[in-house]
């Protein structure tokens, strides 16, 4: 599909070491306890950087916010996974083939949305 060649483009585009689909679990402190739990479609590791990659097969942006949510919890983790190097959240549209950097969500800002939820 022109999707899984878009992948398949911007993985040779890419230096690192690749890992596909890690489980990422993010617990917060606090009353009452809660733990964001997704599944990272790409990390790609350098000697000083972290890239997290989420394929999206979106032809608009409408749900960009919500993706910023789930990016931001990868980000928190990848930041404690891997503390001496630089971490970027990123989606890739496949359809359009572009690359998204996301501005993480703070810790704080990530459990009230996750606790509006419950």
């Amino acid at each position: 599909s022109a999707d899984e060649h878009a992948v398949m483009d911007l993985l040779d585009s890419l230096d690192g070491e690749f890992t596909s689909e890690v489980t990422a679990i993010l617990p917060f402190d606090g009353t009452p306890q809660v733990t964001l739990v997704g599944i990272v479609d790409l990390l790609v590791e350098t000697d000083d950087t972290v890239q997290i990659i989420d394929y999206k097969t979106d032809l608009s942006r409408q749900a960009e916010s919500e993706y910023r949510k789930q990016l931001s919890v990868y980000y928190h983790i990848a930041g404690e996974w891997y503390p001496h190097k630089a971490v970027s959240a990123n989606i890739f549209y496949t359809a359009d083939d572009e690359m998204v950097e996301i501005d993480p969500l703070d810790r704080q800002r990530l459990r009230g949305l996750a606790l509006d939820n419950l």
